[in-house]
């Protein structure tokens, strides 16, 4: 199996939809409480 018969074994499968979904959530908590515990980031200078 080749690197590109592989990706998209990988892009049909249910869980990778999943975890991908996951992780994105859970960058966009991330990002939402580093935003909030630098107060000066979220200022315009």
């Amino acid at each position: 199996m080749d690197k590109a018969e592989h990706e998209a074994f990988l892009a049909a499968r249910p869980t990778h939809h999943l975890l991908a979904t996951i992780g994105d959530k859970w960058t966009a908590l991330v990002l939402s409480e580093l935003r909030a515990a630098l107060p000066s980031a979220s200022q315009k200078s």
